[in-house]
């Protein structure tokens, strides 16, 4: 089951991967094809030491792109936001070409957005969207509508009683959709004292 769980997480991530390469693309296609010259893509991730990274999104994500014509320059932040602003003017100094975002803070990005949008660089989110910024693309689930499918997955199991709500890092937009979603469901059915919402 574990190893059906990786191969499935890794079908995933290199689709991620494909859209996302697609999807900064089409920014670079008419220049790409000129003769004698390489594009460069920054990868920027939140971290890179867990398995996903190191086995998924890092080498199919080069793989995709490079074949494509691409140089890659994969920058891991490891998590701190501070950091990773550093690494996008790093990036933008440089004049790379596009700019794909893992980003550790949606508040933070949306400034380093906003730096590679004056800088003329296209930028897309990966994983987690960068509220209020203007953006090639977005890549990723739907947070909000999880939140909903998980919510009523747990009313259909659990129609009565007592709910926590549990939220993640409030520092990711992923997280705040979410919980939007969660309360979608379960608020209409805690006014109708079907169940009780405890603790968010």
């Amino acid at each position: 089951m574990k190893s059906q769980n990786i191969r499935l997480a890794a079908k995933v991530t290199f689709g991620l991967a494909v859209g996302l390469a697609l999807a900064v693309a089409p920014a670079l296609a008419q220049d790409a094809c000129k003769p004698g010259t390489t594009k460069r893509i920054a990868f920027m991730l939140k971290q890179q030491t867990a398995f996903r990274y190191l086995n998924a999104d890092i080498p199919f994500f080069k793989k995709t792109a490079e074949a494509a014509g691409y140089e890659v320059i994969v920058q891991s932040a490891e998590n701190d936001a501070q950091k990773q602003i550093g690494q996008a003017e790093n990036v933008i100094t440089q004049g790379v070409d596009a700019i794909v975002i893992q980003p550790v803070d949606f508040n933070v990005a949306a400034g380093i957005a906003e730096m590679a949008t004056k800088a003329g660089i296209p930028l897309a989110s990966y994983d987690d969207l960068i509220l209020g910024a203007k953006q090639a693309g977005y890549i990723g689930r739907d947070p909000k509508d999880g939140g909903a499918e998980a919510a009523r997955a747990v009313v259909a199991k659990v129609p009565k009683g007592n709910y926590v709500l549990i939220g993640g890092d409030a520092g990711q937009t992923g997280s705040t959709l979410m919980q939007q979603g969660y309360r979608d469901v379960l608020e209409p059915l805690a006014a109708k004292g079907d169940i009780k919402i405890v603790m968010d």
